[in-house]
């Protein structure tokens, strides 16, 4: 008779009553999913249950896929050059200067970062860093 009081207690005090269970950590990958509705049925399901400790993962997951390509005025990185044997330099062709692939990044990364705002109703878009900034203002 006094285990069901002390169970109950115990998740009372521990705030776990009556709270849903975590989503599933496959949700998470579901909706990096390349397939739209297998994305969106994990998203649905992971907002069903929100906690802002949730925006780790989907800033982790953005940062693994390809960002808009940025301007030259707003990178302070330098082209990577290649010197030929007269000792002058040539800009070294990268992934960014390839015609319309790396200019529009990753539409599954701006899924996530979409689903991100909405769910937290910051207005921070890609810009990762400021998403880390305000995940370190969340309380434990």
């Amino acid at each position: 008779m006094w285990r069901p009081v002390i169970v109950v207690l115990m998740f009372a005090t521990l705030g776990l009553a009556g709270q849903a269970a975590p989503p599933r950590i496959e949700r998470f990958f579901e909706a990096s999913s390349a397939d739209d509705r297998t994305a969106k049925a994990a998203l649905e399901q992971i907002a069903a249950g929100w906690k802002d400790s949730y925006a780790a993962m989907f800033v982790d997951m953005a940062r693994l896929m390809r960002p808009p390509r940025r301007s030259a005025l707003e990178t302070a990185e330098r082209p990577l050059t290649v010197e030929d044997e007269r000792g002058a330099s040539s800009p070294q062709p990268s992934f960014e200067t390839l015609p319309d692939l790396a200019s529009r990044g990753s539409p599954i990364r701006r899924r996530l970062l979409t689903f991100l705002q909405r769910q937290t109703g910051r207005g921070f878009g890609g810009d990762l860093n400021a998403w880390r900034d305000w995940m370190w203002t969340l309380p434990l």
